[in-house]
């Protein structure tokens, strides 16, 4: 051994130095191969290969040298904006939730939301995707911009789409059902009613004082009041006929356990019921990995509710208009008067 725990072969001339010269260069190739594979590969059943190259973003924020409940390492200067990043949870989210590392940061932005989560607190300490990308999130109620009334969002495409698909085919009515007049209704009426109070202990345990100031200053003392009185999703905490939103109830029960949310487990029951596995569909980390570059065949899912969406759509629009103004220039005065006589303007729309 050598200064540093180094490790120094001394080369002699003859046989002695070929034998060490030959033991050195097998050693760094076993590293080098090592490095390479870095575990074994698996097979997606889209018939994609999951390379463990990618193992810092499969494996469990633990194996990933992240521990599950210290704080993330300090961030570059491209992440100074998230000043909610190092504030500590409160003790009433330490069971269930832990800090987003980095790493989760770049998924849930980059891939799974598609834009900057700076109300971001938390994500499941356990989690049930295999590849180890949240599956939901916890954010804080008072932003940089505004209130937020749900504090539980699901964020894994996959299971988004599941829940999309089983809302547009009537889940909430027949969820609603079963909560008013089913056998399981007062079971879920009162589970429900714990629920919100959850959300409503949560809610608080997560505004800081000067934050609870900039609501008051929003909407009042009684609209301050009512706002952290609310439950899941910022529904009236006495309001026990209406599961709501199914996604956050299933994000609910991801993050804070399926025996803290018996509709949530429901709506994971019914899910596998429709052949939906929860940890995923063998192809769906290849929206969530940001080391993955994206192509025409990448698996993807946009949201129905997905603000985002929206913002595509209108600014598509925006473009199709200011082409056709740009052909209606080129085309001369007379025709551009003439149009603007026709098109009433952004306003308008």
């Amino acid at each position: 051994p050598g200064r540093g725990g180094t490790c120094r072969l001394s080369l002699d001339t003859g046989a002695h130095s070929l034998m060490a010269t030959r033991l050195v260069h097998a050693s760094i190739m076993l590293v080098l191969c090592r490095s390479a594979l870095g575990g074994a590969l698996g097979t997606s059943s889209c018939g994609a290969v999951v390379r463990s190259s990618r193992v810092a973003m499969v494996a469990t924020p633990s194996q990933r040298g992240h521990s599950t409940t210290s704080n993330p390492p300090a961030p570059s200067s491209t992440t100074e904006r998230h000043e909610t990043l190092h504030r500590a949870l409160p003790p009433v989210a330490t069971p269930f939730a832990r800090q987003p590392t980095l790493e989760d940061r770049r998924s849930i932005e980059e891939r799974q939301l598609r834009h900057p989560a700076s109300d971001l607190a938390a994500v499941p300490a356990q989690c049930q995707c295999p590849y180890g990308f949240p599956q939901a999130i916890l954010l804080r109620p008072v932003g940089k911009n505004k209130p937020v009334s749900g504090l539980i969002r699901l964020t894994c495409p996959h299971l988004v789409a599941a829940v999309d698909e089983f809302e547009a085919e009537g889940g909430v009515a027949s969820m609603n059902r079963e909560l008013v007049g089913g056998a399981r209704g007062p079971e879920w009426q009162e589970a429900l009613q714990g629920i919100n109070d959850a959300h409503r202990q949560l809610r608080r345990a997560l505004t800081s004082e000067a934050e609870a100031e900039r609501v008051k200053e929003r909407f009042g003392e009684a609209g301050a009041e009512s706002f952290f009185n609310s439950g899941i999703a910022g529904m009236s905490p006495t309001k026990l006929d209406d599961v709501k939103c199914l996604h956050a109830q299933l994000a609910d029960s991801l993050l804070r356990g399926r025996d803290n949310n018996k509709i949530g487990s429901a709506v994971e029951e019914e899910l596998r019921a429709r052949g939906v596995d929860i940890g995923g569909n063998g192809c769906c980390y290849e929206q969530c990995d940001y080391n993955r570059a994206e192509t025409k065949d990448t698996w993807s899912y946009v949201p129905i509710k997905n603000k985002q969406k929206l913002r595509t759509r209108n600014a598509r629009r925006s473009q199709e208009k200011e082409k056709e103004r740009a052909a209606r220039r080129r085309r001369g005065p007379e025709a551009a008067s003439s149009a603007a006589k026709q098109d009433p303007g952004e306003g308008e729309v």
